[in-house]
This record gives structure tokens, sequence and C-alpha cells, in this order.
């Protein structure tokens, strides 16, 4: 069965997200065979009961990947080991040590940064 056009199947889901006392729902004609051989069942229920299974194996799009910067890959293309954990703590204690308002501090982290790199080994990331 390749079931009724979409815009009637919108007609039905809005139906079935406000209910039949406030929507009325009149079978799409696609239908009009199968719910003919059904047994005495009501034409409105029968045709949500299908529409909700319809819609239990309906996929939603796949959002496509983000592309990933630039600038990630170059991070991670960068063989150097990183700073070990107690070097890292170390700085992080240093760099919150001193004030921010402080414009030694950025020129501290420059330098300490500039060592790290001058050592071989990169900041964590």
């Amino acid at each position: 069965m390749s079931g009724p056009p979409g815009h009637e199947w919108m007609r039905v889901r809005q139906a079935m997200i406000l209910g039949l006392a406030r929507q009325s729902l009149a079978p799409p004609a696609a239908l009009g065979p199968l719910l003919a051989s059904a047994p005495a069942v009501d034409p409105a229920r029968a045709v949500l009961a299908i529409a909700m299974q319809r819609q239990r194996f309906q996929r939603p799009e796949a959002i496509p990947a983000a592309e990933v910067p630039a600038a990630a890959r170059q991070m991670h293309a960068d063989e150097r080991p990183i700073l070990p954990p107690e070097l890292r703590r170390a700085l992080w204690r240093l760099s919150n040590a001193v004030s921010k308002s402080q414009s030694q501090a950025i020129l501290f982290m420059q330098a300490a940064v500039l060592r790290i790199t001058a050592a071989g080994f990169r900041p964590h990331p």
C-alpha cells in the first residue's frame, strides 16, 4: 500500500494530536478499500491506529555532521606529547595565583608557553 499523500497524513496526525472530539476525521480515500473489509470498527479510529503505526517506523532525517574546524585538525595533528599532568597542574596554579588584572600575568603565561614549546611539549588543549 502506497498510502495517502503527505498532506492527508498531516491531517490525520493533526487529528491524532488534537483528538477526535476537537477535530473530526474523514478517512483518506486511499484507505477506503481496507476500511471496508475491516470488521465493524470506527473508521476514524482505524485511520488513527494506522497513522500511529506508520509514525513508529518513520525515521527523522539525519543531521549532517559539522565539519571539523581547521584549528582543531591542526591541534590534533601536532605530534608533540602533551604536557604531563603534574606540570599542567603547577602551571594552572601559577596562572590562578596572579590576579588577572595584572599585565605581567599575561606575559608570564606567554613565557611559560614558549618554554613548554622549547622543551618539546604542547600545552593541554
